[in-house]
């Protein structure tokens, strides 16, 4: 049993360096509000740390920069990722025309932008972000470890039944010896080790069997959590979705045939670095296509491009660039557009020479195992719901395709979290899925929270569960593995809680005078270790565990 402990301490020594993990994981996101920042002072842009900006200062921020505050864009134009805050892979057109607000830590891809900072230091959407995820990982649920009150229990009553027999042979004319040896035989015979072991070693087991199947748990009360569950709220970019644009569909009009519109269109986009221009271009190359080098090339910031390409000027981009090309819509185009927008896609328009040419549809594509596992989640009556930072239409249009109960759509970091707050104020016990720096308030509020292993960091640390591989079908076998494991543990409880009825009265002496049935200590010990070994055979065959969970 000295062994089996020991590897149960490993194993506590293993969830202990991941807990030691997510410090590391919160200072590399405390690190982006570190820093210099260029503010404008006096008429002049001078270098300051950032910890010494105040309300009221206008940053400057260069293209490949962070942004340093909380703001408002007061001059200039600019592609900025916010992904660490809405979780979606596109950078949002933000200029001083439209006042546009932007976020501490979020990236400037292109561009130049002036910053009128309105939050600063502590007071950032980011630093929220980190205390929201630094609280999480010290305020867990207290869960219940019925193995351990019994055995707290069962050392007491041992002791009784000890003293309880050696009274009762002294007082009956035994020797101190005989009455001693019945004494350190019940001690011996009721060693609590069958029972401390049953569960600890049972969810170690199931850990190491969860790594190989793709899921790294963080404690072996997940198993437990996993089954108690009730709802299933799934982040939507990069947890059901790739969280990369493609292009998914071409449509052309007034002649041009869909080879024709995509050819036109790459080559038009060959020198954006756009990601909706590299959707483009991935499915030119995908299908063999040859592109052209335009001779000349325009880029209109939150429209657009317009290029020359063998003489044809070709646009693409927003029905307002070309519209103001005086390009006309006939009604089908118009139709067609309006309901693709409505499903939640991206729509890029192709003109050429004036003519509408066609549309593009791009997409954030749903993973392939998503549709399987939602059904399995239903097959196992638990609630289903989607919580996203994108729109009401991208978000319905997931929702739709997957079958799933709910969707919260353009939700911030702090709204997700306060979302699954109030789900489980009404009495349900949440499960949250998600892969990115935003979802990790949300991840830490849950019940059970789980992070897709190819997102951030620090959602992977605020996490219960990793899902390695970033397969969703792990989920699944997580909950079956949590089935296994409660199988075993109840196996295992149940054999111990046997192996000590019938051997308490035997090692008491019961049965000794009509019977002549003796167990010494030695026989008991030699009996408790046998115990042991039944408990850790029975465990070891978890690793023996598949699942074929997503079949119907």
């Amino acid at each position: 049993s000295a062994g089996v402990l020991g590897f149960v301490s490993a194993g506590k020594y293993l969830e202990e360096k991941l807990r030691s993990r997510a410090v590391k994981a919160l200072g590399e996101l405390a690190a982006l509000q570190g820093g210099k920042a260029r503010v404008v002072r006096g008429g002049e842009v001078i270098e300051v740390d950032i910890s010494l900006l105040r309300i009221g200062d206008v940053v400057e921020v260069h293209a490949g920069e962070r942004i340093p505050v909380d703001g408002v864009v007061v001059e200039g134009w600019g592609y900025v990722d916010e992904s660490t805050f809405t979780g979606e892979p596109l950078p949002s057109f933000k200029s001083s025309e439209r006042r546009d607000a932007v976020l501490a830590g979020s990236l400037l891809v292109r561009g130049f932008l002036r910053v009128n900072a309105t939050r600063v230091g502590r007071d950032t959407s980011l630093a929220h972000i980190i205390e929201v995820v630094r609280e999480s990982q010290f305020r867990k649920p207290g869960f219940q470890r019925v193995a351990d009150r019994i055995v707290g229990f069962l050392t007491w009553i041992v002791i009784a039944l000890s003293l309880a027999s050696f009274a009762y042979w002294s007082l009956s004319g035994a020797d101190f010896a005989t009455a001693a040896m019945f004494a350190a035989a019940v001690l011996a015979v009721t060693c609590p080790c069958p029972l401390g072991i049953a569960v600890p070693l049972v969810a170690a087991l199931a850990s190491i069997k969860a790594a190989r199947i793709g899921v790294l748990v963080r404690g072996g009360d997940v198993f437990e959590r996993a089954l108690k569950v009730d709802t299933v709220v799934f982040d939507k970019t990069g947890t059901l979705t790739s969280g990369s644009p493609r292009l998914s569909g071409a449509y052309s009009f007034n002649g041009f045939s869909e080879a024709d519109l995509l050819k036109l269109a790459g080559s038009a986009e060959v020198r954006s670095e756009h990601p909706l221009a590299r959707a483009v271009l991935d499915k030119c190359r995908e299908l063999g296509l040859q592109l052209r080098e335009p001779s000349s090339y325009d880029h209109l910031p939150g429209m657009g491009v317009i290029a020359e390409v063998d003489g044809t000027t070709v646009a693409v981009g927003s029905q307002k660039l070309v519209e103001q090309l005086g390009v006309v819509l006939q009604p089908e185009a118009a139709e067609l557009i309006e309901k693709l927008r409505a499903s939640g896609a991206t729509v890029l328009l192709v003109a050429v020479n004036g003519v509408l040419a066609g549309a593009l549809e791009v997409r954030d594509e749903i993973k392939p195992e998503a549709g399987e596992v939602v059904s399995y989640l239903k097959r196992e009556k638990l609630r289903t719901v989607l919580m996203t930072g994108d729109t009401e239409a991208a978000g319905r249009w997931v929702a739709e395709k997957l079958g799933l109960d709910e969707v919260h759509a353009e939700l911030k970091p702090e709204d997700k979290a306060e979302r699954v707050e109030e789900m489980q104020r009404s009495g349900r016990r949440v499960l949250f899925v998600g892969d990115g720096v935003n979802d990790a308030p949300a991840i830490g509020k849950a019940f059970l929270g789980v992070a897709v292993g190819k997102g951030a960091e620090i959602a992977k640390e605020a996490g219960d569960a990793v899902l390695v591989s970033g397969s969703l079908r792990a989920l699944a076998l997580l909950r079956e593995l949590g089935k296994a494991v409660r199988r075993k543990a109840l196996e295992n409880l149940a054999w111990a809680f046997t192996y000590n009825a019938a051997l308490v009265p035997v090692a008491m002496g019961l049965f000794y005078r009509s019977h002549g049935l003796l167990l010494k200590p030695e026989m008991a010990a030699a009996a408790m270790i046998l115990s042991d070994i039944s408990v850790v055979v029975n465990a070891l065959t978890l690793l023996r565990f598949n699942s074929r969970t997503l079949e119907a």
